[in-house]
């Protein structure tokens, strides 16, 4: 029997994360399955894990390893900066996509994006990379593997600001090679998603308003001030973005002066921001960056190196001079302690240790 995949596909993605990313769904004719999928979807307390890391056992001693991320709205950017797997000796590989760069250490192999970290890819992505060992028995290896990321978020949550310089890693299990006597029994395919942010309700779908047989808006709730995005679909497979529309606490209503029949007949809401956020990306892109994030970005991290060593090496890249803050993030992505770094004429690293975490999240910005 063929491994199960991690489809490539937006929408299957969104369902792949049913359980933390339900989002209220209406059909355009109103009815009991539309109201029964918008109460659902309302009770639903949303985890944030934009990024999974798929492991696969394809036979003959083939593995395969690929890095996804989604296409969500509450994040500006989100780039996949380097991966890697504990993997041991390798006879053969697999050809690296497009912009990636194999790098080979010992027992470790991983694969460096030659991007900058400010967008450059478009959600949903995905990577995939092949390599072949000696073996053609496996395991699953507590943190064996490597996710390192960039990323800014549009507007603000749990009552923290928006950040354009963020960058973190992530040391997921993994499927690796072993001899017969190690091997223990684990499926062909193993999918993990990265813990960020817990506790985000969905904004709840309440009803669509009609006038005249034509739907021409939404009646939404959530319990605070919010951004959300409204999005349109025929097939659940492609959806088009609709509008952005600024929520007040409680019930909002919103309405516009054309039909939404031409953006679908099932919609859904999806959490931008809390509180009513203003940069945002046009709707017309899928994952694009904003001018404003690039000229936010004082100092450029990129994160490189291996965990084996029980250390995360973060590279800092001087652009305006002075001090910069480090800000070490905490699982919902909120600030905790700064220290002030001092850069000079080039960039520095700093080393994290990851032997108490398998995550970590930091923001670098000017020294306040």
């Amino acid at each position: 029997m063929a491994p199960k995949r991690l489809p490539n596909d937006s929408a299957l993605l969104w369902f792949a994360r049913m359980k933390t990313s339900v989002l209220g769904l209406f059909k355009a004719a109103t009815g009991l399955l539309g109201i029964l999928l918008g109460l659902f979807a309302g009770a639903v307390q949303a985890e944030r894990s934009p990024v999974a890391f798929e492991s696969t056992y394809l036979g003959d001693g083939w593995f395969e390893y690929s890095v996804v991320t989604t296409d969500d709205p509450f994040f500006l950017f989100l780039d996949i900066m380097g991966t890697g797997v504990q993997f041991g000796p390798s006879m053969d590989a697999g050809p690296a996509p497009a912009q990636w760069t194999n790098l080979v250490h010992t027992n470790f192999i991983s694969w460096s994006f030659d991007g900058i970290g400010l967008g450059d890819q478009t959600r949903p992505y995905r990577a995939t990379f092949r390599l072949r060992s000696a073996h053609t028995n496996y395991r699953r290896a507590p943190g064996a593997g490597l996710v390192l990321m960039s990323l800014a978020i549009v507007g603000g949550y749990h009552g923290q600001l928006a950040s354009a310089n963020i960058v973190g890693y992530w040391i997921p299990d993994a499927l690796v090679p072993c001899a017969p006597e190690e091997a223990d029994g684990s499926a062909t395919n193993l999918v993990l998603w990265a813990p960020m942010i817990s506790g985000l309700p969905e904004p709840r779908l309440v009803n669509l308003i009609q006038d005249g047989g034509e739907q021409v808006g939404v009646n939404f709730e959530y319990p605070e001030p919010s951004t959300v995005r409204l999005e349109g679909t025929r097939d659940f497979r492609s959806w088009n973005n609709v509008a952005y529309i600024h929520g007040n606490a409680g019930v909002t209503a919103w309405t516009t002066n054309v039909s939404l029949s031409s953006y679908g007949d099932f919609f859904r809401l999806r959490l931008v921001a809390e509180g009513h956020a203003t940069n945002m990306p046009p709707l017309s892109e899928a994952s694009p960056l904003l001018v404003q994030s690039k000229t936010k970005r004082e100092f450029l991290p990129k994160l490189s190196g291996v965990p084996i060593a029980g250390e995360i090496n973060v590279t800092i890249a001087n652009v305006s001079g002075g001090t910069c803050a480090i800000t070490e993030l905490g699982s919902n992505l909120q600030r905790s302690g700064a220290s002030p770094v001092k850069l000079g004429g080039k960039a520095i690293p700093i080393r994290w240790p990851t032997e108490t975490r398998s995550f970590g999240f930091y923001e670098i910005g000017p020294a306040r």
